[in-house]
């Protein structure tokens, strides 16, 4: 697996959302999906943080990866 540039995690955090697209299982992409970023949730009011921190936010949560 490829490391994220230091360059490539500047972009990824000061975003606010991305596009993202997966792969399928024959290697074709997937209709690209709009995601939030979040890097530092300190800058996010309390009453935020405590609902993209439950469960269920962390079950539907996606970690990108370098490819």
């Amino acid at each position: 697996m490829t490391a994220w540039t230091s360059d490539e995690l500047t972009r990824i955090g000061s975003a606010e959302e991305l596009q993202i697209a997966s792969r399928r299982g024959d290697g074709s992409l997937a209709r690209p999906r709009t995601i939030w970023v979040v890097r530092q949730y300190r800058r996010y009011p309390a009453g935020i943080v405590g609902s993209v921190l439950s469960g269920q936010a962390r079950d539907a949560t996606l970690k990108l990866v370098p490819r």
